[in-house]
């Protein structure tokens, strides 16, 4: 059972069975409505389909493993491996330099416009930084300042690598956390060491040098969301245009198709791309229980020990503001908390 164990076999066969009827559904209505140009065009993108399902099943069988010391531990320094070499790798070329502060050096654009962030890079430390503030809650008070530090530097990696809905996602998820594992001592030193980076941020003036900071000063300023508004816009003025796609959903793509965007021009929103491509009955119905799942997930002891939990959070949260369904991670990780919603309470991970 889901609540104790590793999915049995007839878990997992109800499991891609559901994706599978899911994504053939999705493809069918594409192949009526017209998104299905997207998919001969880039066959690709059937591929990414494909390993969406192995990648969900992979998620369902981490996120209700039998929780142990023995699977964290194994866990936990398999990822910091790779955290560490990802970072000495980033050294080694050149692509990180400290001066005085841990800087960035992005390639470029075309015609030599210069990159300023790197999503997959915040990403990697924010979720780096989600790992070790797990880790930190530690009986020893010296492991909790180690592991606690080790957070603190990843998330400044984090927001030096520019991208503003992921370190976002960072801090989000790094706050419920906290929340969820209240520590006063963790308080304490979070408190203390925000002040400390603050105050010496502004009296020595790499404030201004910080490119998210930038970014986040343009935001208000102009008051551009990176086009995301206006594709929230265009996808309620879609639904109104086409009741169809509330009553039975348009399919995969077809937000795109419908406005004559390229591939890369979708919602940008899970839930809305959802709607459109399997109607509000089923989208409305998973999100629901995809909210559900994270919910009870986060009341159980998922929510004080698992980095896998927080993983599959974090991934959902970006796809509320950049995600697609025809992707690796989006439709698995919102089934599989579906999942979990619909069995019995969860006593551990």
């Amino acid at each position: 059972m889901l609540a104790t164990d590793r999915p049995t076999i007839t878990t997992s066969v109800i499991f891609v069975s559901t994706h599978t009827a899911l994504l053939l559904y999705g493809l069918s209505l594409s192949y009526y409505f017209g998104g299905w140009q997207y998919f001969l065009a880039h066959p690709v993108l059937l591929s990414y389909l494909l390993i969406s399902m192995a990648f969900g099943v992979a998620l369902l069988h981490a996120m209700t493993a039998q929780d142990s010391a023995k699977n964290r531990s194994y866990l936990n320094i398999t990822i910091t491996s790779y955290i560490f070499l990802a970072f000495v790798f980033l050294v080694l070329t050149q692509a990180i330099s400290f001066a005085p502060l841990p800087e960035f050096h992005f390639d470029t654009f075309g015609e030599g416009d210069p990159r300023t962030y790197s999503q997959p890079t915040t990403a990697l430390f924010g979720l780096a930084s989600i790992l070790f503030f797990l880790q930190s809650y530690q009986r020893a008070f010296w492991l909790q300042l180690f592991w606690l530090l080790a957070a603190f530097f990843c998330l400044y990696l984090s927001m030096a690598a520019g991208a503003r809905g992921e370190f976002g996602a960072t801090v989000l998820v790094l706050l419920l956390v906290a929340i969820r594992k209240p520590l006063l001592t963790h308080y304490s030193l979070i408190v203390l060491f925000l002040c400390a980076i603050g105050i010496y941020l502004i009296q020595t003036g790499l404030w201004q040098e910080i490119s998210i900071l930038e970014r986040f000063f343009y935001l208000i300023e102009t008051q551009s969301f990176g086009e995301r508004d206006r594709f929230i816009y265009e996808s309620v003025n879609l639904l109104k245009e086409q009741p169809i796609c509330l009553l039975s959903g348009c399919g995969l793509n077809y937000f795109q198709n419908h406005y004559g965007n390229t591939f890369g021009l979708y919602p940008h929103n899970s839930i809305i791309e959802l709607i459109i491509s399997y109607g509000a009955t089923i989208g409305t119905g998973l999100a629901f229980l995809t909210l559900k799942g994270i919910w009870k997930a986060y009341r159980s002891e998922q929510g004080k020990e698992s980095f896998i939990f927080y993983f599959a959070l974090y991934l959902f949260i970006l796809s509320l503001k950049s995600g697609s369904l025809v992707s690796i991670t989006t439709l698995p990780v919102m089934l599989v908390f579906a999942f979990v919603a619909c069995h019995k309470p969860i006593k551990s991970l």
